[in-house]
């Protein structure tokens, strides 16, 4: 699930490592990209906010406690402050949205894509500006499960066959502006009885493109289908409604903020938490060959 940095991939990422440093980056900020599986309040912000239930992953604790570092004097999630990396609501973050949104004007994005941050100009796109205001070393990005909604609209496409295409486009703005991109492939979908099986086998159809994209490109990819696909995972690590990842202790618990930030062996059978560790599994990865370039 955690990305093998080796060949010629160790090679790229200490390279846009050495070009985010070289920009005075922060290496104690990261920017997230996605849609409602990034944006929803289960997903990384308790860290920011929260006492975390490390379970037998207390080796993650230095990287929770080093991406905290970092205050931000920018938006977050309402109920959890400080801003930090964890917390920070990101400009290139939300629910709705295809992989089009990252790199498309905000002044033409529709008003239903909601709370658009007002320290980026109409004139930006979400990514540009998001890496402008948290001078992030990293970008994580997971979008894209929305895409099949979009490419059935046009019937001379394969579902889903156009979000990696649409996601180079991503990487290389990523990489203009001076952060170092690093993508997640997408979890499961589980149609409902009555829903469209397609689903299933456009996210498959999008994984199998990603992964060809990470490996031209030579950008970190996390395989969070994988995860999510094991036997210890309930319901494939998905909530009822088959598309977002499900938090230990539900998605309508009072404080999904500390839920989602329970590392226990039970809470890690819902996809949230899972990811939540990966994500900090990746960073620390990430980390660990930065630092050696350094050296």
């Amino acid at each position: 699930m955690i990305p093998e940095l080796t060949g010629e991939l160790e090679q790229r990422f200490r390279f846009d490592v050495a070009i985010s440093d070289a920009k005075g980056y922060s290496p104690d900020v990261f920017a997230k990209v996605g849609d409602s599986n990034t944006e929803l309040p289960g997903n990384l912000y308790g860290f920011g906010c929260r006492p975390v239930e490390y379970g037998d992953n207390t080796d993650m604790e230095p990287v929770v406690e080093k991406y905290n570092r970092v205050k931000l004097l920018l938006a977050g999630e309402p109920d959890c402050l400080p801003v930090t990396s964890f917390s920070r609501f990101s400009a290139a973050t939300r629910s709705g949205t295809y992989s089009v949104f990252p790199v498309s004007r905000i002044g033409d994005s529709p008003a239903s894509y909601g709370r658009p941050d007002p320290a980026c100009s109409p004139e930006e796109i979400p990514v540009d500006c998001e890496i402008r205001l948290m001078k992030p070393r990293y970008t994580i990005v997971m979008i894209g499960t929305n895409d099949y909604g979009l490419d059935k609209n046009f019937t001379a496409l394969e579902p889903g066959a156009k979000a990696a295409e649409r996601l180079a486009l991503l990487v290389a703005k990523i990489r203009q502006a001076g952060s170092v991109p690093v993508l997640s492939n997408l979890p499961p979908i589980s149609a409902p009885e009555d829903g469209d099986a397609g689903a299933e086998e456009a996210i498959e159809l999008m994984n199998k493109n990603l992964a060809a994209l990470a490996e031209s490109e030579n950008v970190p990819l996390i395989n969070l289908w994988r995860a999510m696909e094991e036997d210890q995972m309930i319901d494939q690590g998905l909530a009822a409604d088959g598309i977002h990842l499900s938090v230990y202790g539900g998605e309508t618990s009072p404080d999904i903020l500390a839920n989602s930030v329970n590392l226990s062996e039970e809470a890690l059978r819902y996809g949230a938490n899972r990811r939540n560790l990966i994500w900090l599994q990746t960073l620390a990865e990430l980390d660990r060959v930065a630092a050696q370039a350094g050296s």
